[in-house]
């Protein structure tokens, strides 16, 4: 008699769990495509905190202002799904006055269907970077494939690492 309660309870126990994991969404991965962009010292290759910097997106969706007078040591860098083309503009104040560079991306919009529970996204392909050389000395593209997988994918190298 115990051996047949055993495997009702065990019977009963594998239907709950199967339908606790049908209810739940089943997409635990970011559904957002945006390139993270780490700053680093042009002199020593190492990463730095840039003192009250301004990033704000120009053709970026909604045209914001990601960063405001702000020490920062990452920005991510927003592209759109409707574009080939963005450009950051990055402003330091130094001595008294502002220097600002401009840093644009084009790339490639590439559809991407994820899992019937994540649905679709976006992935971007880099295919060069213009810049103007004010604040900024390099730009190096770490991976030009940008996924929804959170890592720095583009290193900022600055000019004398603006502190």
């Amino acid at each position: 008699m115990k051996t047949a309660q055993l495997i009702f309870s065990s019977g009963i126990a594998a239907v709950l769990l199967t339908v606790a994991g049908c209810a739940s969404d089943g997409c635990l991965n970011n559904r957002n495509s945006i390139p993270l962009a780490g700053f680093y010292s042009s002199q020593t290759h190492e990463p730095v905190t840039v003192a009250a910097l301004t990033v704000a997106g120009d053709g970026a969706p909604g045209d914001s202002m990601l960063l405001n007078n702000e020490a920062a040591s990452q920005v991510y860098l927003p592209f759109r799904a409707n574009a080939d083309e963005v450009t950051f503009g990055f402003s330091v104040a130094v001595d008294g006055g502002v220097m600002t560079d401009q840093l644009t991306f084009a790339y490639r919009t590439m559809p991407y269907f994820d899992n019937a529970d994540c649905g679709a996204m976006y992935r971007y392909l880099i295919t060069s970077v213009d810049f103007n050389g004010a604040l900024i000395d390099s730009v190096g593209i770490v991976d030009s494939l940008v996924t929804n997988v959170e890592t720095e994918r583009i290193k900022i190298y600055f000019h004398g690492a603006p502190q």
